[in-house]
């Protein structure tokens, strides 16, 4: 994001934030704004609600002369519309992006409506003011401030005037006693619902710089390169394009678009980001494999999904960037991967297979950089990857020429670690992967990193990181249990301790 992109983000932030303390429906200033720069809805609409907590927090205390007298009621009222966030917030997870985008589009009808209609309300809850109500509102307000707490956890965009209208019918307050009401609500479904984002989605951040260049001294560092964020444990997601599971320690994620030969989206690059920050976050995971369904790896960016495309330079770069953020959430997870490439592997899907540590083919893989056939520059990630790969006049013969090779003339050059009979790679890969999941995760991880940056900084630097990195291996359990192992004559049991 430009520093323009996030003074605008800020601007649009501060203008939600008043709009949504003193009436609701702030976020219609700021879901469009990250919808603008090109987040996806799901991340644009995550993104919101964590920003919403702060300004819900100083609504609130700015109101708190209002508050005066409602905290027992208040404590009710919130564990219903928590509850309801809470459920907002796992439907948004557990239902697939495209369940989103088009239950969205009604939502902000919705929000747009109540905007409109606000005034209404406002004199609907003047005429029942005093008109003799339970002091709680009665099960009818409980259902709705649930309802909104769903609607708040799950979307958000004008929450406040849909929690004003619900408060102003069932209470019996003035209208500023209801607003301060109102923001003490908002913020517990905004906060429990970005607790729950935070917790176990890949909200954002610069995930390609994750591990890059820091410097870790002790167990407590050692600790954070191998969990990269904390450990939530294994939340399955319903994915579209994508089949995750996991058996014993390896993760196994398989492109799942075999009609379209593993074509690549936007709703799978979403995915893809999703699931390797699961697979980082996930302590049980030690290794990964990355797979494609049917016969086909993958074959690039899908061209035919034509509504998903650029249309001007702007628009290319910025999508530039949420490619980049993926492939450094695979390449910088912390766990060892291996693509396991059956078929084609071209253009993004070639660069995809080398964003892995370890490429192993079917004998029946063919591969090819083929950018410059589509009057295109080599992308995601491919000018980084190749040449570490290869070399560079062999990486620059690939990609001037566009050339496809097949599995035997890709290990020649450096690209396949191995090619195997197509029937025994799953069977070769999973034993590979085993191995992997069974190493020393500390040790692992700082030379996998290590390895990575190691083409891109001097040679003083790199002799001072493989220092700390070796003292931080050093200190783990890890060591100690490969020595008695040693002379026990056994087999470690490495955990990363």
């Amino acid at each position: 994001m430009t520093g323009l992109e996030q003074l605008a983000v800020l601007g649009a932030g501060v203008a939600a934030g008043a709009i949504n303390t003193i009436v609701g429906s702030g976020s219609l200033i700021t879901f469009p704004t990250l919808l603008a720069f090109g987040y996806s809805p799901v991340v644009a609409n995550v993104s919101n609600t964590v920003g919403l907590v702060p300004g819900a927090v100083s609504g609130a205390w700015g109101y708190r002369k209002e508050l005066a007298g409602q905290g027992r009621r208040l404590l009710r009222l919130g564990i219903v519309s928590g509850t309801g966030g809470i459920t907002g917030g796992l439907l948004l997870l557990v239902l697939p992006a495209s369940a989103f985008k088009a239950i969205v589009p009604a939502l902000i009808v919705l929000a747009c409506l109540l905007v409109i209609f606000q005034p209404a309300i406002a004199r609907r809850m003047e005429e029942r003011r005093t008109k003799v109500q339970p002091a709680d509102g009665g099960l009818l307000m409980l259902a709705g401030l649930f309802g909104a707490g769903v609607y708040g956890g799950y979307f958000g965009a004008a929450q406040g005037v849909l929690l004003l209208g619900i408060l102003g019918l069932g209470l019996r307050e003035s209208l500023q006693r209801v607003n301060a009401a109102k923001n003490v609500l908002a913020g517990i479904v905004n906060g429990v619902a970005a607790v729950l984002f935070i917790s176990v989605a890949h909200v954002g951040g610069d995930p390609a710089g994750h591990h890059r260049g820091r410097r870790h001294r002790g167990r407590g560092a050692a600790a954070r390169v191998v969990a990269g964020i904390p450990n939530v444990g294994w939340l399955p997601m319903p994915y579209e394009t994508l089949l995750v599971d996991q058996a014993d320690a390896v993760a196994t994620v398989t492109l799942n678009r075999p009609a379209k030969r593993n074509a690549i989206n936007g709703t799978m690059f979403e995915e893809l980001g999703a699931a390797f920050a699961s697979i980082t976050a996930n302590a049980s995971v030690r290794s990964f494999v990355l797979k494609g369904a049917g016969v086909h790896f993958c074959s690039g960016v899908d061209l035919s999904a034509i509504e998903e495309l650029p249309r001007t330079p702007e628009e290319m770069r910025r999508r530039m960037d949420r490619i980049h953020a993926l492939l450094g959430t695979i390449m910088y997870c912390p766990k060892p991967g291996i693509a396991a490439v059956r078929g084609y592997a071209t253009g993004g899907g070639a660069n995809l297979a080398l964003a892995c540590d370890l490429v192993v083919m079917g004998d029946d893989a063919r591969f090819s950089e083929l950018f410059v056939r589509r009057g295109l520059v080599m992308d995601m990630s491919g000018t980084f990857t190749l040449p570490r790969s290869i070399g560079l006049h062999r990486a620059k013969e690939l990609a001037l020429l566009g050339d496809t090779i097949d599995a035997v003339r890709a290990y020649e050059m450096g690209i396949a670690n191995r090619v195997v009979p197509a029937e025994e790679l799953d069977s070769v890969v999973r034993t590979m992967a085993a191995k992997l999941a069974a190493g020393p995760p500390v040790a692992m991880a700082l030379m996998k990193r290590a390895i990575n940056d190691a083409f891109s900084r001097p040679f003083e630097e790199v002799m001072e990181q493989e220092s700390l990195d070796q003292s931080t291996a050093f200190a783990t359990n890890d060591v100690q249990e490969a020595v008695r192992a040693f002379f026990e004559k056994r087999e470690p049991h490495f955990t990363g301790e």
